[in-house]
């Protein structure tokens, strides 16, 4: 998952999501840095990489922004 929160400390880095959770605040995905932390993230912070992959093949297209 690409962290695209420009506030957020991990902005810009590419994590592999390990699961998620889910509260009262909403859903969150826990996503591993390379030192081996957990942190979770909101849905509205991250772009789901693997979703606009799938979509870019499908319709031929070089890039998706598609947020959630």
């Amino acid at each position: 998952m690409l962290v695209t929160h420009q506030f957020h400390p991990l902005f810009g880095r590419q994590l592999p999501c390990v699961g998620k959770r889910s509260n009262l605040q909403g859903e969150r995905l826990l996503l591993q840095t390379d030192d081996g932390a957990i942190w979770p993230l909101p849905l509205n912070g991250l772009i789901l990489s693997a979703l606009i992959q799938k979509l870019s093949r499908a319709t031929g297209a070089r890039s998706c922004w598609f947020r959630t």
